[in-house]
């Protein structure tokens, strides 16, 4: 058996040798256990110890069992309480678990029944606990603060980002592929009053158009070649929250037809069926083409796309601010599992970084960090560690200072002959090298030469 000497208990029964029996056994087992003879007292107990689960008589004089776990979950909804009832209250056991209560055991209650009883009930509180957490930080990743950004235009789109997801509009998100699309459509739904729904996400790319049109909007048994059973589309999976359209660009006209009207009736038709289903879903969109140019070109619905772009946000690539990337860096080296020493990217490999033009954009950069952890022996990221599309910036960059310094240097070679053959004079040299005096005054400055 797995003790749990961490846990708390606390039990409540008007019988005080049924109260020290329970008590006995579970103190026996490791666990801590705080006692109450009847609610009132357990409420003052609850509130004092908040105990990890309650063992309640059900049938006790003033507050019952089940007005005691009605309390307990109106204040702390995650509490979990098992009651115990004699048989002629059975039914009455039967609503408290309706209610909210874990489970119920018939008296006289046996040590290894409680003993499974109070295992489980913990086992799912502790399970409880960690998806809470788990969801935690979920939104704690694909939130506003998770969006890293000290760009001024990046600081914009995320406070009018802040403002719209309050408001139940669609969504047109535009920008290049790895430039943080999803990111905001899921920092939006999170700060939405949707956000405990659903977020499906579908890249409109991905299907060809009878499997997407299957995919979103579901099909019934028999209704093509393969169709074996009834399925659900993804709008009826996002019911109450947020369908996110990646790459809407790639819908055929067809299927834009469609998913016009189920924007503009809230109804969808699985295929197959002649019976329609309401729906209560946002749509966020996004596209990495230009949208204007595919509706010239008869490519995609213009009513369609002022349907969906009640709310238009460009994302910038990552190229426009380069401010972002040291800050990006150190966001994606904080969020690598810890495998000892912390990391730091070379001041030299910085600059590199922030010369590069990222053509796949933030994820690009988050890959390349990755990498560069993964290949890198010591505390220090350098330029060998990434990859050879972004050495080769550097490689670029040095040949350029190079051919710089040695047009310089042929340059002050060429001014130095000039004053030697003047005998020092300035007037004369600068008609030897054919530009003004002014311009000579401004070579021998910039050049560092002296006479």
């Amino acid at each position: 058996m797995n003790r749990q000497p961490r846990a708390s208990i606390l039990i409540v029964d008007d019988d005080p040798a049924a109260l020290s029996m329970l008590d006995n056994w579970l103190t026996n087992d490791g666990y801590r256990v705080y006692t109450a003879m009847d609610g009132k007292e357990a409420l003052e107990v609850f509130y004092g110890h908040d105990p990890d689960l309650v063992i309640s008589d059900l049938i006790m004089p003033g507050m019952s069992g089940l007005e005691l776990l009605q309390t307990l979950r109106s204040n702390s909804p995650d509490v979990q309480v098992i009651l115990l009832t004699s048989y002629g209250s059975i039914p009455s056991a039967v609503e408290a678990v309706r209610a909210g209560a874990f489970d119920y055991l018939s008296k006289p209650v046996l040590i290894d029944e409680l003993r499974l009883a109070a295992e489980r009930a913990l086992e799912h509180m502790a399970l409880k606990k960690e998806v809470k957490l788990l969801r935690d930080s979920v939104q704690e990743r694909f939130s506003f603060e998770g969006i890293v950004s000290c760009n001024k235009e990046m600081k914009g789109l995320i406070s009018l980002a802040r403002r719209v997801a309050q408001r139940d509009v669609t969504i047109l998100l535009q920008g290049e592929s790895g430039s943080g699309k999803e990111l905001f459509a899921r920092a939006i739904h999170n700060a939405s009053p949707r956000k405990n729904m659903p977020f499906v996400a579908v890249d409109c790319g991905a299907l060809s158009g009878n499997l997407l049109e299957s995919e979103l909007f579901g099909h019934v048994k028999g209704s093509f070649s393969g169709a074996t059973r009834t399925r659900k589309g993804l709008f009826e999976e996002a019911q109450g929250g947020v369908l996110f359209l990646d790459e809407i660009s790639n819908l055929d006209v067809s299927l834009q037809t469609k998913l016009l009207r189920a924007l503009q009736e809230l109804e969808i038709k699985p295929v197959g069926s002649n019976n329609s289903i309401k729906i209560d879903v946002r749509i966020i969109a996004a596209s990495n083409s230009d949208l204007d140019s595919a509706m010239a070109l008869g490519k995609f619905r213009s009513d369609l796309f002022y349907r969906l772009a009640v709310v238009t946000m460009s994302i910038p690539p990552l190229r426009h601010r380069i401010d972002d990337i040291p800050a990006l860096c150190e966001h994606f080296l904080n969020r690598i599992p810890d495998s000892g020493e912390p990391k730091k990217i070379h001041p030299d490999t910085m600059r590199v970084l922030m010369d590069y033009t990222w053509p796949g954009n933030v994820r690009q950069l988050e890959n390349a960090i990755e990498r560069a952890t993964l290949v890198s022996q010591g505390s220090e990221i350098r330029l060998e560690h990434f990859p050879d599309s972004i050495r080769n910036v550097a490689a670029g960059a040095s040949i350029v200072e190079k051919k710089e310094t040695a047009k310089r240097q042929l340059e002050r070679d060429a001014v130095r002959e000039a004053l030697r053959r003047s005998g020092g004079n300035r007037t004369e040299a600068a008609k030897l090298l054919r530009i003004s005096r002014s311009s000579l005054y401004n070579r021998l400055r910039e050049l560092n030469i002296e006479e």
